[in-house]
């Protein structure tokens, strides 16, 4: 797993980001069970506590399960996942939508160049 922690983010928010885009790419998917908290702290060259706050918030979010002494587990729960996919996606598309009106394009310039037509 490779760990970019930079920016004005907390360390414990980006590496929450990190697992939710591993998650909704694929890297892992529902049942995985995730490393522990040392482990990661330790791939991840941060406090174990600041790892430990991370996997808390998405234990809150329940997009990570404990079992106990088996550790933490990747929802199953596919209403979970299906949310966490529309927010992405809805977080993506008013960043594209801002970015658009930046530089003056309209939504149907946008749209014929991802169809790759001309503008």
């Amino acid at each position: 797993m490779r760990w970019n922690l930079t920016g004005s983010e907390p360390v414990y928010q980006q590496i929450a980001d990190h697992f939710r885009r591993a998650i909704l790419s694929g890297e892992f998917e529902a049942g995985h069970r995730i490393p522990s908290v040392r482990e990661l702290a330790t791939q991840a060259c941060v406090n174990p506590n600041t790892m430990q706050r991370a996997l808390t918030e998405l234990e809150r979010e329940r997009l990570l399960v404990s079992h106990g002494t088996m550790g933490r587990f990747v929802t199953g729960d596919h209403t979970v996942l299906d949310q966490l996919r529309q927010q992405a996606i809805r977080r993506t598309v008013q960043q594209c939508s801002e970015l658009l009106a930046q530089v003056g394009l309209t939504l149907e310039e946008a749209a014929k160049l991802l169809k790759n037509d001309e503008v």
